[in-house]
């Protein structure tokens, strides 16, 4: 269960009637089969954008979760709305975590935001950092340059070994730790290419 705390009497705790629920459960009737949340990030849009990791790539996906009808849960049909799937889009090997990030996209347009994602285990077997927008706005990141890798351990200079927390600077700039070799590292996409 995803718990939503909220202090609405502003005394500095969610302990009072109304200030927590079950904002997300493992049984929703959006059909979405959560079952090892690992990461929860919020846009610009203050939306909630959700990481669950299944089993050997099962289940893998990143959601949009909208409280369509503004009953303080999103466990009503349609707000818990899929966007990637890790056996249709890719395969997801372990997500953890993800992160809004202000990124150019190359041709010189705005920067928007971009959910970034660490996995610990992608389809080649590599620890790497996906890049996902919905550019078309048709509900998902299956089209093309809405998905694509941010940081390719395959292609970059830096073995990663457990990219799990990060933060983003507000240039831009992408600081990872890596837990297995106790290691920061800070990716800046130089060239504007993503």
């Amino acid at each position: 269960t995803i718990w939503r705390l909220i202090d609405l009497n502003g005394d500095v705790d969610a302990q009072d009637p109304g200030e927590s629920n079950g904002y997300i459960k493992l049984t929703n009737s959006s059909a979405a089969a959560i079952s090892a949340v690992n990461g929860i990030t919020f846009d610009s849009n203050n939306e909630m954008w959700l990481v669950n990791a299944g089993s050997g790539g099962l289940d893998d996906f990143i959601a949009l979760c909208r409280d369509g009808n503004n009953d303080g849960d999103c466990q009503d049909a349609g707000e818990i709305l899929v966007h990637f799937e890790g056996l249709i889009g890719g395969r997801l090997g372990s997500p953890f975590g993800a992160i809004i990030a202000p990124l150019q996209d190359g041709l010189g347009g705005p920067i928007d935001d971009w959910l970034l994602v660490c996995d610990t285990n992608d389809a080649q077997g590599a620890d790497s950092i996906f890049r996902f927008r919905d550019l078309n706005s048709d509900l998902d990141f299956y089209d093309a340059q809405e998905s694509g890798y941010f940081y390719d351990e395959g292609l970059g200079d830096e073995a990663l070994g457990s990219p799990f927390s990060r933060a983003v600077t507000q240039d831009g700039k992408l600081i990872i730790n890596d837990v297995s070799m106790d290691n920061y590292y800070i990716a800046e996409d130089l060239d504007k290419d993503l």
